[in-house]
């Protein structure tokens, strides 16, 4: 676990909860996953009319819920008082981890 906070920490965070979702989604594509299939969205509109759509797209709303039950389980079992430095750095990783799931 990453003790001190800087923008580097910021950055692990970020780039940490935004592989799961790419991960998770990709497998969900691939049809790794029980639990879930392609994305149901539809041919991109600005897709050129000459590249085949197999219409299976990565389904990134599974991997965003997914990863943010996952990434973020460890620092929502965590009891700190509000205020206190622990509950700051909870609230810090929170927000890190949800950066990187929006890119």
């Amino acid at each position: 676990m990453i003790k001190k906070g800087s923008r580097e920490t910021a950055f692990t965070y970020a780039i940490s909860a935004a592989g799961v979702v790419n991960a998770i989604s990709r497998a969900c594509r691939e049809g790794e996953l029980s639990t879930c299939g392609c994305s149901r969205a539809a041919r991109p509109r600005d897709l050129p009319r000459d590249w085949l759509w197999g219409g299976c797209g990565d389904n990134v709303h599974y991997g965003y819920r997914f990863a943010r039950e996952f990434v973020d389980a460890k620092e929502r079992e965590k009891n700190y008082p509000r205020g206190s430095r622990e509950y700051a750095r909870i609230l810090m990783n929170l927000h890190n981890n949800e950066a990187g799931r929006q890119v």
